[in-house]
């Protein structure tokens, strides 16, 4: 190793370089001063699993938390059942705070991390053991994170079991309730849509092209193509009875 004089203390050193660091009071409140200085982020995840759960809610509520829109990662319409790196926008996050960046993350709530307690915890836990301050706008979730630090996992993990079971007992109150309300002969599911081909006309007949028209009408592209298709069918029935009809007459 080459001597020269320490461009921190200026003293000389005769090539011990890894020795001197440790005894450079000077480099020491360099490296310090640079790890002040180093950028870091707050960062927030949302996830809803179901077509008609609204992203944008969860969004809205972690910006008016003060988390940054753009540093929001996103699993819309992705089951919690999926590993957490399987998931698009949970990967991305994971390799955001891969770079040491990130101090702190948002959720509205913690089960946004797995779909029961036991994937909860563990994604949870996880997070925690990479240095990252866990924050949830549910109250609840709060008060598990914030207990003394030795309380943490029993208090975490009541929580969310107290959670994952409040949803379980949902579900089969409301697949009784469908059961029950089947039962009784009534019919379940949105109401059925009904296209009237008018109404789409009025607008292909202004120079619209037919998908232009029916987004006009008011109308979602499945519930279209959904009743098109139906109509061909029909078209397409009534010309084999017809068919059918005349070659028994002949």
């Amino acid at each position: 190793m080459v001597a020269a004089a320490c461009p921190y203390c200026d003293q000389w050193v005769n090539g011990d370089w890894p020795a001197h660091r440790k005894e450079c009071k000077e480099y020491d409140e360099y490296m310090k001063e640079l790890e002040r200085n180093e950028p870091k982020l707050v960062i927030g995840y949302a996830r809803v699993s179901q077509e008609g759960e609204d992203i944008q809610r969860q969004v809205h509520d972690l910006t008016v938390a003060g988390v940054p829109a753009h540093l929001v990662f996103r699993d819309d319409i992705v089951s919690g059942v999926r590993l957490p790196g399987k998931r698009p926008g949970y990967s991305q996050m994971l390799k955001t705070i891969e770079t040491g960046t990130v101090t702190d993350l948002w959720v509205t709530d913690l089960s946004r991390f797995g779909r029961d307690a036991r994937g909860t915890l563990q994604e949870l836990w996880s997070l925690e053991d990479r240095g990252i301050t866990i924050h949830s706008l549910s109250q609840l979730d709060q008060v598990a994170l914030n207990v003394q630090r030795e309380y943490q996992p029993i208090v975490q993990a009541g929580v969310l079991l107290g959670a994952d079971l409040q949803r379980k007992k949902v579900i089969e109150d409301t697949k009784s309730g469908l059961a029950r309300a089947r039962a009784r002969g009534s019919k379940l599911g949105r109401p059925t849509v009904q296209i009237n081909p008018e109404k789409i006309k009025v607008f292909t007949d202004r120079g619209l092209s037919e998908h232009a028209a029916f987004l006009a009408a008011g109308y979602k592209r499945s519930t279209f193509y959904r009743w098109k298709r139906a109509q061909k069918n029909k078209s397409t029935g009534e010309e084999g009875i017809e068919k059918h009809g005349q070659t028994k007459s002949e």
